[in-house]
């Protein structure tokens, strides 16, 4: 009896095996042999701000988080309660233990709260109001002055950013827009770096985003002092020797995906392994052929934020979320451990409506099972 046990579990531990090699066989970049896998906590997951879901973060020079949610109440509010297109809350603590207090967003007489039958309580009103008519994307704090890019729900639609000095008591925007029409450039993240943008590599910021129709991701950046001027964007056309920056119309992807939709990739440096971690969804969901299934996920990372990239960690059935579509995944950079070895992720979706906060925990080395035969020069349609 005790042998057959024993033949049972090498058995089941070879099929779970080959399930993860064939998960990850159809990843777009080779196995990447200084992070060789994330192990996820999927039984201890935060879950809070039921109703508000995307909730990108970003790191202020002040300590604190800043995150922004989309269709809620965010933080002690839901879907009825203190609603707003977005609101952006402040997080104070570190996981598990951490709480939030909306600063902008819906306010208790009812300024920048979603239309219809909004109830109030003193717990999630903001004392100040957002009030644009879009859900968020992107934000980013330089020391602490915030920038955020939110979808506005234009026809078509547009991405815009907007700017606070006072933590959302005020709100200027520039005077342009992205918009999302097929084969123009459309931002979905900014990199981020450390408190305050403290650590970043050069005095530009950096926005990660899409051509409009098209698989692949691409990057643009600008000066920190001109982030409202349209004419200061420039983007990443290649390498030849060392990174060249141009037009537009001269862009290439420094990512792409290869089995579905590539609809945004997130994107954190993490200085005590000099790499850059990203997170993208693929595939194709079961309720929007345009978009990505939730539990689709990706994690890569690349000594530069062009790449060159190599996969981390890559699965079909990630947490077994389910296969409607997911958000954005997005990293935390004061919730990385020091050895950088663990880290903080958001997720959202439909059926995962809220402030998700997951434990990830990398594994060094390559495994045995690592990615076959993944080719590294597969084309691209720019």
């Amino acid at each position: 009896m005790g042998g057959r046990k024993i033949k049972v579990v090498v058995v089941v531990v070879m099929i779970f095996m080959a399930s993860i090699v064939f998960a990850q066989s159809n990843a777009p970049y080779p196995a990447s042999t200084t992070l060789s896998g994330v192990t996820w906590d999927h039984a201890h997951v935060i879950t809070l701000a039921p109703g508000s879901d995307l909730w990108p973060m970003t790191w202020a020079d002040d300590g604190n988080v800043y995150a922004v949610g989309g269709d809620g109440g965010g933080f002690n509010g839901n879907n009825d309660t203190c609603r707003a297109r977005t609101t952006l809350t402040r997080i104070t603590g570190n996981p598990p233990s951490i709480t939030g207090k909306n600063l902008s967003g819906c306010m208790a007489d009812g300024t920048g709260c979603s239309e219809g039958n909004v109830h109030h309580d003193a717990a999630c009103d903001s004392p100040h109001a957002t009030g644009w008519d879009g859900v968020p994307d992107a934000i980013l704090a330089v020391g602490n002055t915030l920038h955020m890019i939110p979808w506005i729900f234009t026809d078509p639609p547009t991405r815009k950013m907007y700017h606070t000095s006072n933590f959302g008591q005020t709100w200027t925007s520039n005077n342009w827009v992205w918009t999302y029409s097929t084969g123009n450039f459309s931002p979905n993240a900014f990199l981020q770096f450390g408190k305050g943008y403290s650590g970043a590599r050069d005095t530009y910021v950096y926005l990660i985003g899409q051509k409009v129709g098209s698989v692949g991701a691409y990057l643009s950046r600008a000066p920190i002092a001109s982030l409202s001027t349209q004419a200061a964007y420039e983007y990443f056309t290649g390498t030849s020797g060392s990174p060249s920056w141009g037009s537009w119309a001269n862009a290439t992807p420094i990512f792409y995906a290869t089995d579905g939709n590539n609809n945004g990739l997130n994107m954190a440096y993490f200085p005590a392994l000099g790499r850059y971690i990203a997170t993208a969804l693929h595939g194709v969901a079961s309720d929007d052929p345009t978009d990505t299934p939730i539990q689709a996920l990706g994690v890569f990372e690349a000594p530069e934020p062009w790449g060159p990239w190599k996969t981390v960690y890559y699965s079909d059935n990630w947490g077994n979320y389910g296969t409607r579509h997911g958000l954005s995944n997005n990293i935390s950079p004061k919730w990385i451990s020091s050895d950088n070895k663990t880290f903080y992720m958001t997720f959202s979706g439909p059926d995962y409506d809220s402030f998700n906060l997951i434990k990830g925990t990398f594994t060094l080395g390559t495994p045995a099972g690592a990615i076959p035969n993944v080719p590294t020069n597969l084309n691209v349609t720019k």
